[in-house]
């Protein structure tokens, strides 16, 4: 589902990160689809990365509390956003509008740029930029530009709840709601699973069922059965 389609679904849109506007660019490799969006910050996942990294107790509070009414809000309206990861879960900044280039180079420094280079060692064609630029690393301002407003974003997995998608979502395994898991359809019950799980990771640093040997479906749900017990038997030959 796009954005623009989610836009028109929902009312207020206040915790959701919906284009501003879009246009087409024609290029080398044909033509592209370009949407407008807010400039936003650093994602939950870049706040909470293992102990060491964990966001702040009242920090993290309150962006629990914001990050369940987008859900809340989507799923009056009979929309499932289907991937509301850490990753999709990012901070404002705060008076972005009123900074200038000045004030973003003193800030974050000049970009980091460098040649781009091919697996041949020739030099890239027109359909390949000539360089490519570091993304922009929020946490290395001197200054608190974070604010502790949050949206949510990428609704390329989001589906009406009447029709919700026969294939897999694609989340990673580790955030998969049991249900999904198996190859039972996505619900706002499997939206609620994951936004769980990603509270959980706000508080403690890592998701509940994350592991280095979780890759597919089958090794989340034994974490889940390790973690919670066996899953239900009419699971068993599905």
């Amino acid at each position: 589902m796009e954005a623009s389609d989610v836009a028109s679904r929902c009312v207020s849109g206040a915790r959701l990160a919906l284009e501003h506007r879009h246009f087409t660019i024609d290029g080398p490799n044909g033509r592209h689809l370009c949407l407008v969006l807010p400039v936003l910050g650093p994602s939950i996942t870049q706040l909470s990365s293992f102990l060491d990294s964990r966001m702040n107790p009242s920090f993290a509070r309150r962006a629990a509390y914001q990050a369940v009414q987008a859900p809340a809000e989507l799923h009056a309206q009979g929309l499932c956003h289907g991937d509301m990861t850490t990753s999709n879960i990012a901070f404002s900044i705060s008076d972005i509008d009123q900074y200038s280039e000045e004030d973003l180079v003193r800030l974050f420094g000049m970009p980091e740029t460098t040649p781009l280079e091919t697996e041949s060692g020739e030099k890239p064609g027109p359909e390949a930029p000539p360089y490519i630029v570091k993304p922009l690393n929020f946490l290395a301002s001197e200054e608190n530009i974070i604010s502790q407003e949050i949206h949510i974003l990428d609704f390329d997995h989001s589906f009406s709840i009447i029709w919700p998608p026969k294939e897999v979502l694609g989340t990673p395994a580790e955030w998969l709601a049991p249900e999904v898991a198996v190859g039972q359809p996505a619900s706002p019950a499997s939206d609620v699973w994951v936004l769980g799980c990603s509270i959980y990771r706000m508080r403690s640093g890592e998701g509940p069922f994350a592991g280095i040997d979780v890759f597919s479906p089958c090794d989340v749900l034994r974490r889940i059965a390790c973690t919670l017990g066996d899953n239900p038997a009419s699971w068993r030959h599905v």
